[in-house]
């Protein structure tokens, strides 16, 4: 019932709802089990609106009636001049349904609602939540890591808060640096001198020792690498049943599983991703099914700095739709995003800083491609066309 709710809510904001519709959507207005998200929905649009901290005593019943009577297609408000009924096209339509709560929840003898007007924004990362998980399974906190030992390996961080393996261990151990959404980008050193950045909503599963005939590690989401050059060690990047082996150069990896394929950037040195041997400069595609033939897409020259522009506190987009914009927002900003109606075509270019509230953000992408956006609370939006 909720995602109907919002679906509805979103249709008729947008002036999209036709009789039935209308007719549902009041009967879930009106429904007990759903009066906190219906509350959740109205509140950041009603403020946004710039409206009154409470309604006009004498517009409530009228528009409550309103929502009931009307059977046109387009949401309208009807007001009252000369003794007739007059419609006008509703640019305060959410009156409508504010009404409609304020008579589901309270008699008309009671004092009106005090609608508090508070502003919903999503500020940028400003720690990080990442967590490391040892071998055996047990958990650090990176924020609370000051020196851990683990075996014959110390775990420490230097002065900018990236972490560091120092140490030879005979027994090879792999543990796991996770960071999640809405964290900071983290930055880790291995034990062969190795260098990796880490985006939000990613991991990356790495040898604590440098020992054995190769240096293996395995990546989720997104991840940068300055590889260390030791010709008699390959290092070896996996996701799925793809390799990227690397001697020594710099890269970075985007394989988040909600993309439709893998991208390698090489910036300088050379990878071998499978079979396919990169160039500096060069990306390669891999999509995450079907078979390894039909896999691997044809390299291309692409502009690098846009590509790790994430590790230097941009979003950076060359004409990127609308949904992929919204899924790298929803990692950095850990929101969740519903989508109503088909979304402009239009695309988008630019860099943006990082460090913007969501909000900021947005302003800028509805100006190029059109979207509307609603606050739903402060962890999920709706976007429309």
């Amino acid at each position: 019932m909720k995602e109907r709710l919002q679906e509805l809510f979103a249709k008729h904001l947008s002036r999209q709802l036709n009789a039935r519709e209308r007719t549902e959507l009041m009967g879930l207005l009106l429904e007990p089990a759903l009066q906190d998200e219906v509350m959740l929905l109205l509140q950041p649009v009603w403020e946004n609106s710039g409206g009154e901290h409470e309604f006009p005593e004498a517009k409530k019943e009228l528009f409550f009636q309103n929502l009931f009577e009307s059977a046109e297609d387009a949401p309208v408000v009807p007001i009252r001049r000369k003794g007739r009924l007059r419609w006008i096209a509703a640019a305060s339509v959410l009156l409508v349904l504010m009404a409609a709560l304020y008579f589901t929840l309270f008699n008309r003898q009671q004092p009106p609602i005090e609608i508090v007007q508070t502003k919903i924004d999503v500020p940028a990362p400003n720690s990080t939540n990442a967590h490391i998980q040892l071998a055996d399974g047990s958990i650090v906190l990176l924020d609370s890591l000051t020196a851990l030992q683990q075996g014959s390996v110390a775990i420490t961080k230097d002065k900018n808060g990236h972490v560091v393996y120092n140490g030879e261990a005979t027994e090879q151990r792999y543990n796991t640096l996770v960071n999640p959404r809405g964290s900071k980008v983290v930055n880790i050193e291995l034990a062969d001198g190795t260098r990796i950045w880490l985006n939000s909503a990613s991991s990356v599963k790495y040898f604590t020792s440098n020992s054995g005939t190769s240096r293996d590690v395995e990546v989720t989401g997104e991840a940068y690498f300055e590889v260390a050059k030791n010709p008699k060690q390959p290092f070896i990047v996996k996701k799925g049943n793809t390799n990227i082996t690397v001697l020594g150069t710099h890269f970075n990896v985007n394989a988040y599983d909600d993309e439709s394929d893998m991208k390698v950037t090489l910036l300088e040195g050379s990878v071998k991703v499978e079979n396919v041997l990169l160039k500096p400069s060069e990306q390669i595609a891999v999509k995450n099914s079907g078979d390894a033939s039909s896999r691997l897409s044809k390299p291309t020259t692409v502009q690098t700095d846009a590509v790790v522009a994430w590790k230097n506190g941009w979003f950076s987009f060359r004409d990127a739709n609308v949904k992929t914009v919204m899924r790298q927002l929803s990692r950095w900003y850990d929101i969740e995003v519903d989508y109503s109606g088909t979304m402009p075509a239009k695309t988008f270019t630019g860099d943006i800083g990082r460090s913007l509230t969501l909000t900021q953000v947005l302003k800028g992408i509805a100006g190029t491609t059109g979207i509307k956006y609603t606050f739903i609370n402060n962890r999920k939006i709706l976007i429309q066309p």
